[in-house]
């Protein structure tokens, strides 16, 4: 461990990083409340990529010390910290899945929908549809659309662990110069980085996962060795991402940009500066809220598309921007309770019940997209 870092570092909560996350979480929401023609935050796609920046970051200041340590037991630890990694996920996952899974056999009928459904419930995405599932057009995971970029996260969780030992800052440069060669190959050729939620965009969207998460690591192997970002206020930090996601202009160019520099250089930057009072309260309250309100958004549209189809359906009523705004308030308060009653306990009981599976790391498990 390097000496420029206090130990009290390894120990604390990063709350800046918890604020950014939910503002994030919010963004990719957003965007798919369409009850208006013109969508007014062009780049909220880009909210995932910073998920797994943050992803990298954390996982790696969490796992790194255990899963590159040099004694025995290498697979053991490896296998501990991808059970950790779907204890994590999995509950508010398949909650959300539920949902959708009923609604997929409503408009399809069972025999269509229970491949997706069967495969669903073990975390794998779906074969290619011949036909759209409900209203996931082309998504890998028609019963909870959003759950793709969870399956990636699971893919870049196992690399990180294979080669967790080997990846020093000048192999994880080497490994990102060549995903980025890839990945503005795919951004032109796609043009944006919006890639990876469907089969024709897979192979895109792996890169893209995969950078974002490696770029993640290797901001915390730079703040190990001492670097550090000007201290700015928590409160701008946070709302930073919201104004980036905003930003107009050539899609591929904006998007490589905030994904190569902006995004590491954010992360890097809330590391470095901690709330306090209320405002520290607030982001806390943000991260709790950030991934039961990212997995179960797909949930809360099928409900609402039933409940105010002019909002959420087809339609465009009058009423839809209220329905909307009423949604917007509501689904925050239900992802709160749904994290308190029910993934908390959950996990508790299975760390409980196999704390022999449990991973050991210096502070608890955490991800972006699963905190």
């Amino acid at each position: 461990m390097s000496s420029v870092i206090a130990a009290d570092d390894f120990t604390r909560k990063f709350h800046t990083l918890d604020g950014m996350r939910g503002v994030a979480a919010i963004a990719v929401v957003l965007r798919h409340v369409r009850f208006t023609g013109r969508w007014p935050i062009p780049g909220s796609y880009l909210a995932v990529d910073l998920f797994f920046v943050l992803s990298g970051f954390v996982l790696a200041l969490s796992n790194d010390q255990y899963l590159a340590a040099t004694t025995g037991q290498t697979w053991q630890r490896r296998m501990k910290f991808m059970f950790g990694r779907l204890v994590r996920l999995y509950p508010l996952y398949i909650l959300g899945t539920a949902v959708g899974a009923a609604f997929l056999i409503a408009h399809n009928g069972v025999h269509m929908a229970a491949p997706a459904i069967l495969l669903a419930a073990l975390f794998l995405p779906a074969p290619a549809q011949p036909m759209p599932l409900g209203t996931y057009r082309g998504s890998i995971f028609p019963a909870n659309f959003p759950a793709w970029s969870l399956f990636y996260e699971l893919v870049a969780n196992g690399v990180y662990a294979l080669f967790a030992r080997r990846l020093a800052v000048r192999i994880l440069l080497g490994l990102l110069t060549v995903m980025a060669a890839l990945l503005i190959f795919e951004a032109f050729k796609r043009g944006s980085l919006d890639l990876g939620s469907a089969w024709n965009t897979k192979a895109g969207g792996i890169i893209r996962v995969l950078f974002s998460f490696f770029a993640g690591v290797t901001v915390y192997k730079l703040w190990l060795s001492g670097v550090r970002a000007p201290r700015l206020p928590s409160w701008l930090l946070a709302l930073l991402p919201f104004a980036l996601f905003m930003i107009p202009g050539p899609r591929p160019i904006v998007d490589l940009l905030e994904v190569f520099i902006v995004f590491p250089l954010l992360v890097l930057a809330g590391a470095c500066t901690e709330p306090t009072g209320l405002l520290r309260r607030l982001m806390v309250e943000s991260g709790e809220v950030s991934y039961p309100l990212y997995v179960l958004q797909a949930a809360f549209f099928c409900v609402a598309a039933l409940v105010a189809p002019d909002a959420f359906g087809h339609g465009n009523g009058p009423k839809a921007p209220a329905i909307a705004a009423a949604f917007m308030v509501g689904t925050p308060c239900i992802s709160w309770a749904a994290y308190k009653f029910y993934d908390v306990p959950v996990r508790r009981w299975v760390r409980k019940s196999f704390p022999a599976l449990m991973p050991k790391s210096v502070l608890n498990p955490a991800s972006p997209l699963a905190d």
